[in-house]
């Protein structure tokens, strides 16, 4: 299993594409912290599509796989569009997933993730809690939701736009 700090961050699109995957048009990564900003604007037809097409990529059925963060905020009809995808697996499956070597795991703040492509990470979650339905992709709950958004906007190696954006989320949940 490889192992990359975010410095990193930026090439593993590159050196691990993944077929089918959107395409990035700008990202760059904040030296003094793990996190990575684009622009991209991921609309609810775009997430449903890389949703599924990352659980099939992975060879996982749809109810192993959550989704999370601002993907479930557009699901959900508290957000318009997102940067990018973050998703949700049982440390199990997180670990027979790095076992593949076209996976680099990155030191993120909080727990390792999977860089799958420049737009989808794979977190690891346990327990997962209260899922919803939504056109057929098991979302996270929304009261989940708050609780994610809250820890997010209290942390200060965040940047403060995507910190102020965090604070906007929690004032619709």
């Amino acid at each position: 299993m490889e192992q990359r700090s975010g410095a990193d961050h930026t090439t593993l699109g590159e050196k691990h594409p993944v077929e089918g995957c959107l395409p990035v048009s700008r990202s760059y990564l904040k030296t003094e912290d793990t996190f990575r900003m684009n622009t991209s604007s991921l609309k609810r037809e775009d997430i449903l599509s890389q949703y599924h097409m990352a659980c099939a990529h992975l060879n996982l059925s749809a109810d192993l796989v959550r989704l999370t963060c601002g993907g479930a905020s557009v699901l959900h009809g508290i957000r318009n569009s997102t940067a990018d995808i973050d998703l949700e697996v049982s440390p199990l499956i997180f670990k027979k997933i790095t076992r593949d070597p076209k996976y680099v795991v990155v030191q993120g703040l909080f727990s390792p993730y999977i860089q799958f492509s420049d737009l989808i990470t794979v977190h690891q979650s346990d327990p997962f809690g209260p899922v919803a339905m939504i056109e057929g992709v098991h979302v996270v709950s929304i009261p989940k939701l708050h609780k994610f958004y809250d820890l997010l906007s209290r942390n200060v190696y965040r940047p403060t736009a995507k910190r102020e954006q965090d604070l906007k989320t929690l004032g619709v949940i």
